[in-house]
């Protein structure tokens, strides 16, 4: 029977972008309704700590599992920040040449759209990883966001750069424009908030479970 080196890094390569792709298909068909995305982040969030972790034996059914799991938490959470974000677009174009009145309320909804952002960065991956009321999660999403500035810093380089290079690789970005830097910003955040919450990587004793599923084959075979 073949099997496929996952030990050749090409391999390897060409694998994790298969299942970002996959992982793509599942977000994008669950956002359809739009008040799902948070939940479709969270699910996310839960997969590529898996995929990050290689502890991972099957995308879909742990994504479906995460989504149902949690989609009170992050559906409440993802419409406060919509909310937000419409609110801020109106007064950003209400107050449009209006003189000092007009500026000074929008570097207001500046400042408040920059903490709503901070919360935002952290406060999915802490849905999807850490088990805690969503108002204790976001006033600590908050917190690390600052306390980790370089990480977030980095995370949000990566999400504008996402956003940027969609403008000119439109197709690259229906494949992987969201799983992609959902999964490079979980390595980062993951190591950010272990330093917190030790238990979200493995000890080193602990063995990924598709790794043991793999050998019990082999041992059947």
């Amino acid at each position: 029977m073949f099997h496929l080196n996952e030990d050749n890094k090409v391999t390897a390569a060409l694998s994790r972008i298969t299942d970002l792709v996959f992982l793509q298909l599942l977000f994008l068909l669950t956002s359809i309704p739009i008040v799902t995305i948070g939940a479709g982040l969270s699910a996310m969030f839960t997969v590529c700590r898996k995929l990050r972790l290689d502890t991972i034996s099957e995308i879909g059914s742990t994504y479906f599992h995460a989504f149902a799991e949690g989609w009170k938490k992050s559906t409440v959470a993802w419409l406060l920040f919509l909310f937000v974000g419409v609110m801020l677009y109106v007064d950003f174009n209400f107050y449009a040449d209006r003189g000092a009145l007009g500026t000074a309320a929008r570097v207001l909804a500046f400042l408040i759209g920059a903490v709503a952002y901070l919360c935002f960065v952290y406060l999915f991956p802490m849905l999807a990883w850490l088990e805690n009321r969503l108002l204790p999660q976001m006033k600590n999403a908050l917190i690390l966001s600052l306390i980790h500035a370089g990480t977030t810093a980095l995370v949000t380089l990566l999400y504008a750069a996402a956003f940027a290079l969609s403008r000119f690789l439109l197709p690259i970005f229906l494949f992987i424009g969201f799983s992609g830097p959902v999964y490079l910003a979980s390595g980062l955040l993951l190591k950010a908030l272990s330093a917190q919450a030790p238990e979200l990587l493995p000890s080193e004793e602990e063995e990924p479970e598709e790794k043991e599923e793999a050998s019990q084959d082999d041992t059947t075979e």
